[in-house]
């Protein structure tokens, strides 16, 4: 499937949206691999960011939520909590 802004998603659908396992990738580069549900991400998955940050663990609502790990692209590697897109631990 590929939106009119060049995202394309590969993956699991339900009732016409994206749910399950899937792979998206974004115009800048951007790619998610991982779970979605009701064409939310959703679950567990890794974004790779087009800056070359890489985040690994929970998303609700297409937003980083509960536990997980970030790698920056310098190499620093932080895992923590986050709460609606936001560390908190």
């Amino acid at each position: 499937l590929r939106d009119a802004d060049g995202t394309t998603y590969r993956g699991e659908f339900h009732c016409g949206n994206r749910h399950g396992r899937g792979r998206e990738s974004y115009p800048d580069g951007q790619l998610y691999v991982g779970e979605f549900k009701h064409d939310a991400i959703h679950g567990f998955g890794t974004c790779h960011y087009s800056n070359g940050n890489i985040y690994r663990g929970n998303w609700v609502d297409d937003l980083k939520h509960g536990s997980g790990q970030i790698t920056y692209a310098n190499g620093v590697v932080l895992t923590g909590n986050w709460e609606h897109d936001t560390e908190i631990s």
